[in-house]
């Protein structure tokens, strides 16, 4: 990537169109088994429908990284971190995803750790994730540190459940 300024900013129904395809086509590639096994995941929990009213949902905070086009304007949506506000202090970070297109420049660590400075603003001490096995070193090399596993999580895959301490007192 060149030198050009990007944008992180909180996403909202007018960024759906832009931001389910990529989210559909980042599950469909990341997960494949998940997929083929369980319709359910596109059609129900995370259906067009859904994703887009859960845009204005309070208590979900969904990020976007931009690349910045011609003119300074607000270009291609090139990741996003999708989390909670932060309840009692605690943030959970559901989605991490990056275009394949894009990985390896820096972006999925930007959106962490603007995320985790969202989450210290809203008074949080902790985030909270769960990955499997794919993702876990990623998140070690991060900073995060495992706290528990199953070994038969969501869809009775191995998961791993990890936390970052923000702020101690």
């Amino acid at each position: 990537m060149d030198t050009q300024v990007n944008t992180i900013r909180r996403l909202n129904r007018y960024d759906f169109a832009n931001f389910y395809p990529l989210f559909e086509t980042l599950v469909k590639s990341e997960i494949p088994e998940i997929i083929k096994q369980h319709k359910f995941f596109l059609e129900g929990d995370f259906s067009r429908e859904r994703v887009y009213s859960s845009l204005d949902y309070p208590q979900i905070a969904i990020f976007g990284y931009f690349q910045n086009g011609e003119n300074d304007k607000e270009g291609n949506l090139l990741g996003f971190i999708w989390g909670t506000n932060g309840y009692a202090g605690l943030g959970f970070v559901s989605w991490l995803m990056v275009d394949k297109n894009f990985r390896n420049n820096g972006i999925g660590k930007t959106l962490l750790i603007y995320y985790e400075d969202y989450i210290k603003k809203e008074g949080g001490h902790v985030i909270e994730l769960y990955c499997f096995e794919a993702m876990k070193d990623y998140y070690l090399k991060n900073k995060y540190e495992i706290i528990g596993m199953r070994p038969k999580g969501y869809f009775g895959l191995k998961q791993y459940i990890l936390d970052k301490i923000l702020v101690t007192k």
